[in-house]
Order: structure tokens, then C-alpha cells, then sequence
């Protein structure tokens, strides 16, 4: 056995000065912790530079050992209370955060003394803050990333699966960077209330500056105008959801900070988007034509100024198979590849026996058979247009409904885990840089 200091190494950037938290641990002292595990994390701060803008007061970073062992605490690196969470202490290239306990057999797994993920995330509004764990608070978009800047950046949108895949279940993203074979940065945008459809999505990326003013200006002349006085709620709901038109993700650019210093990525190269997303309702402005998509149950609990203003002002529809098309299809061209997690098309709760005695009005009402369309038109789009499917319905019948889709909408663990693999598989065959066999 051999006993080694972890330190946490210094960082290439003239002229600029790091500043950390007391260190919160992942792991218990005396924990076996493998190669590239996370252990730790603080929030950090970059003194001299106005980088990462509305990320900056959410950046962090983890620390995990290069090589496999049991890893002890170092002494004086956590503080507790405030002090593990504000930014306040000069990052110190010398500190020994840990201690690795080494067998023969782990030495040498990797080179370099600590590797680091860095965190960010961009708030709704800067007093949405909550600082109690890692990239905790009410974020439009998280990001988590290795290695220094000018990494490749897989973009997940979606509903809720989409989070549990690239997230994981404690929200780190180790169990999607655990797939990467070089540095990568990966990023999960949420909308909300929006759901990004192709409609919401294709809207965004044709909107410009003068088309967002249009919309605000809009709002503010309609919304509370007539019916219900908008109460907190209300303007809550309003202010998330013109901040969610104002943004495109798909051209996304992101700062960057590691080792080397500051940079920046460029928009992902590879986006992975959910077909449920296609599900919920769409309304279309009567004036403006933008669109929105909604869950059905955040539309059921609305407050009464946003269901006036909704109710008076766009136009509920469904969307056709062919439009929805046409939209992904459009969303593929470029420098981007597209992959495509598609639809639980059936449900343990379908007890329809036979199909041909019902109209098409009540055939289009039936999720299951909404779902198995769209499943249909994606294999088509994947022949046209080399979108990559990540086949969820498959999946899940082959691992069994009633464990794994119980409630037919939600995933466990173990079919979240099976979409993640496969999705890291598809972006290794597809020679994504990161995932690449």
C-alpha cells in the first residue's frame, strides 16, 4: 500500500485569480472511490474577468482522484455552513484536499494527481438562488464538462427522461461522463414551462432579436389587460415563459474554463431531443404565430390570469405527423446530429381490443396510437435524414412494462440506464469526439 497526496493543482491564467468554498464531500472518508469518481465539490469564482455572465454565480467544480483507492479527507479544506458555499478562499495549486490509499494493481490507471468537472448554470432570475448542493436552484440550463476549454458539447432538450439520462440520479452527470472516452462537455436545457418540441425549438432558431421584442411587447399589452388581476403567481409563470422564447439552445454558445483558462465551445455539435415532447398540447399565437407547448398538467394548474390570457389569445391544435416532420427534419440539417429518443407507444393501462369500430376523431385522441405514429414517421426521418434513434419502446418492452413504465409516462432507473448506454453507443458509432470507439 502507498499513501499519496491529491492536491488540487493550479490553472494557466495570467492575470485572473480563482477563488473557492470550503470543499463539501461526495464520499465518506475511507471510501474505495475509483478512478474519476467524484468526491468532492465547491463553488468556485473567477476574480478579474466578467466570464460566464448569468452562470457566474453558479459555477462549480468536482474533484475525484486520477487513479482508483481509498481516498481520506484532508484536513482544513471544509469549513461548513456558509463558508462551504460562497466563493471566498484563494485556490491554492498546494493543498492537499485528499489522501489516496493505493494497491499496486490501481497504480497508474491515469496520469495526473485530481481531475476535475466543472458545473455551471444558468438561473431563471438572478435571485432564483440556492446554493445548498451541486447545481442546485431553478436553472434553465446546466452544463458539466472535462478537461480544458474547446471540448465537444452534447445538448439534451426534452421531458423529464431526458434530465435522468445525462444527469443521472444525484444530478452530477457521472453516470453519462462514466461513457466518455476524452474530454466532453454535455448540457441539459429546460424551458420550462415551455416543452421543447420541433415546434418550440424551430421557432427559436428562426426567431430574431426584432421577433423577441414583438413578443414582449405583446405580452405586456395583453397579459392582465382584461379578466382576472394577475397575481405573484401569474407573473411568475409569464416572466418563465417569455425568458424561455428568448432563447434558442440549439445555438448556444458556452464559456469555458479548465486548466489551460478561458475559452469558448461552440453550439453542440450533437443534440438529443425526446418524441414525447410531441405529445402534450400545442397553442399558436393568433397574432404572432409563435408557438408553445405545454404539459397538460401544468396547463390544468395555471392561475387565472395565464388561462384568460391563453385561452384569448392562442389557438390549441394538434399538430400533424407531416408538420412535426418537416420540423425535425429541418432541425437535423447542418452541422448537427440529431438523436432521437422515441415513445413508449404502449401502455400496460391499453385494454383496446380492436381499433376498427373507432372513428378518427377518437383514434386521434389515444396517446398510444399518437405515440406509435410518431415512432413510425421517426424511422422514416431516420432513412432521410441520418437522425439516430434511441429506441425507448423497444426497450422497455423487452425489460418489462410493469416494473420499468409503470405509471406510462415515467422510466426507473434501470430503462434510464439502458437509454444511456445505448445513447453512448449510438454517439461512439455516429464518431461523436468524446464518445468515439
Amino acid at each position: 500500500m502507498s499513501r499519496g497526496a491529491l492536491r488540487l493543482g493550479a490553472f494557466d491564467c495570467p492575470g485572473l485569480e480563482l477563488v473557492r468554498s470550503g470543499l463539501r464531500w461526495l464520499r465518506e472518508d475511507g471510501y474505495f472511490c475509483r478512478a474519476r469518481e467524484p468526491a468532492a465539490y465547491c463553488n468556485i469564482a473567477i476574480i478579474g474577468s466578467d466570464a460566464f455572465g448569468p452562470e457566474r454565480s453558479d459555477l462549480q467544480v468536482a474533484l475525484a482522484p486520477a487513479r482508483s483507492g481509498r481516498l481520506f479527507h484532508g484536513q482544513s479544506v471544509a469549513h461548513g455552513g456558509v463558508l462551504d458555499r460562497l466563493p471566498r478562499e484563494r485556490w491554492n495549486p498546494d493543498t492537499a484536499w485528499a489522501f489516496l490509499e493505493e494497491t499496486q494493481e490501481d497504480s497508474g490507471v491515469l496520469d495526473g494527481e485530481t481531475q476535475l468537472t466543472f458545473y455551471a448554470g444558468r438561473r431563471f432570475s438572478d435571485i432564483a438562488e440556492d446554493r445548498s448542493g451541486l447545481l442546485t436552484g431553478w436553472h434553465d440550463r446546466v452544463r458539466a464538462w472535462t478537461g480544458n476549454p474547446g471540448s465537444a458539447t452534447l445538448l439534451g432538450a426534452g421531458t423529464c427522461e431526458m434530465e435522468a439520462i445525462l444527469r443521472g440520479d444525484d444530478g452530477s452527470f457521472a453516470a453519462m461522463l462514466a461513457h466518455r472516452t476524452s474530454d466532453v462537455q454535455i448540457v441539459v436545457s429546460s424551458g420550462e414551462p415551455l416543452v421543447p418540441s420541433s415546434a418550440v425549438l424551430a421557432g427559436g432558431l428562426s426567431r430574431s432579436a426584432a421577433d423577441v421584442a414583438s413578443i414582449r411587447a405583446d405580452i405586456a399589452s395583453t397579459f392582465g389587460v382584461d379578466g382576472p388581476t394577475p397575481t405573484g403567481n401569474d407573473w411568475i409563470f409569464i416572466g418563465a415563459l417569455i425568458h424561455g422564447l428568448e432563447q434558442s439552445p440549439l445555438t448556444d454558445q458556452y464559456q469555458h474554463f479548465g486548466r489551460s483558462g478561458l475559452g469558448v465551445a461552440e453550439p453542440a455539435s450533437a443534440v438529443c431531443l425526446s418524441l414525447t415532447t410531441e405529445m402534450p398540447p400545442t397553442a399558436r399565437h393568433k397574432r404572432l404565430g409563435y408557438a408553445l407547448t405545454i404539459h397538460g398538467y401544468r396547463l390544468a394548474a395555471v392561475p387565472p390570469a395565464v388561462r384568460f390570457w391563453l385561452q384569448h389569445h392562442f389557438d390549441f391544435l394538434t399538430r400533424t405527423i407531416e408538420e412535426i416532420a418537416r420540423d425535425y427534419a429541418a432541425l437535423a440539417a447542418g452541422s448537427r446530429q440529431l438523436f432521437m429518443v422515441n415513445c413508449v407507444s404502449t401502455s400496460r393501462m391499453d385494454n383496446v381490443r380492436s381499433y376498427q369500430q373507432l372513428d378518427v376523431a377518437t383514434l386521434r385522441m389515444l396517446s398510444s396510437v399518437r405515440a406509435k405514429e410518431l415512432n413510425l414517421m421517426l424511422h422514416d426521418l431516420e432513412r432521410s435524414s441520418g437522425i439516430a434513434i434511441i429506441d425507448a419502446d423497444a426497450m422497455a418492452a423487452d425489460m418489462g412494462m410493469l416494473v420499468n413504465f409503470p405509471d406510462g409516462v415515467h422510466a426507473s432507473g434501470a430503462l434510464v440506464g439502458e437509454m444511456r448506454a445505448e445513447l453512448a453507443r449510438q454517439l461512439a458509432a455516429y464518431g461523436i469526439p468524446g464518445f468515439s470507439k
